[in-house]
């Protein structure tokens, strides 16, 4: 008789826009979880259309071009021009986590800014270190981000650019999936890849009275930034991802078992 998979028993639920969880369910599926999708967001074009494009045309004034998410780097990419490539040669660029920087290495593009923390503060304090007072320095992100890692840079002497190149807009979930499954789940899992994310998930909670469904459920955020959104969101957060990309979510979740007690390890299998 085989060995039951690690997450046998768990019904796990991403929260991740459409068209960006199959990655994710697939290796959550393969380690035996039941997977809700429950979109929380959607990415669509920044409300702000002119400042990416314009900032592409003067790439050559910059000496870093940092980016905060890899929906910041794939709409980035999608703009460049033979032109703006050529003017990349001498531009340097940095990611958050190393799930932005594949984004930009599967477009050709070569990342030498990567910290070892991937979150804001983490990469502002690594470009701080290697660049004078004074650098251009052009922030690629969402169009409602967080304004951590512009306030540092800036407050390290660099001058900041923001180019916002797309925008998260809130969905309200339909939680008849998630009910359906906790029923018969022994546990229930959700994974949360950014603050706007939780923040959505939280709301329509509220608005649903279902704060129940998520009664001891484990919360497994993609990084630092997310996770402590979600504690002031009064989530309380089971684990951070080592690696915020899908595969470290799923590794995340998969791992935890080693360190639940041992009570709750056993009726987590079948």
């Amino acid at each position: 008789m085989s060995a039951p998979l690690p997450l046998s028993g768990w019904c796990v639920v991403s929260t991740r826009p459409s068209g960006q969880s199959r990655e994710l369910a697939e290796r959550l599926g393969a380690l035996g979880a039941e997977v809700v999708l429950l979109p929380c967001i959607a990415i669509e074009p920044p409300g702000d259309r002119a400042s990416l494009p314009r900032a592409l045309g003067a790439l050559s004034s910059f000496s870093w071009v940092l980016f905060t998410s890899a929906n910041g780097a794939r709409a980035f990419c999608a703009l460049l021009d033979d032109a703006a490539r050529r003017a990349l040669a001498g531009v340097r660029l940095g990611a958050v986590g190393r799930a932005t920087a594949r984004a930009l290495e599967e477009e050709g593009l070569s990342v030498e800014a990567l910290p070892t923390r991937q979150d804001g503060a983490a990469l502002a304090a690594l470009v701080a270190r290697e660049e004078p007072r004074g650098v251009k320095i052009l922030l690629v992100r969402a169009e409602e981000g967080l304004e951590e890692l512009g306030q540092l840079l800036t407050e390290a002497g660099a001058q900041v650019t923001v180019a916002p190149a797309y925008r998260t807009v809130p969905l309200c979930p339909d939680f008849a999936p998630l009910v359906a499954r906790a029923a018969r789940a022994l546990r229930i899992a959700i994974l949360f890849a950014s603050p706007s994310a939780a923040r959505a998930f939280t709301a329509s909670l509220e608005a649903q009275g279902a704060r129940q469904l998520i009664e001891g459920a484990v919360v497994v955020a993609i990084g630092p930034t997310t996770a402590r959104a979600l504690d002031a969101l009064g989530l309380e957060v089971t684990l951070v991802a080592e690696e915020a990309s899908a595969e470290g979510l799923a590794t995340a979740l998969a791992s935890l078992l080693d360190h639940l007690p041992m009570a709750l390890r056993d009726s987590a299998a079948p």
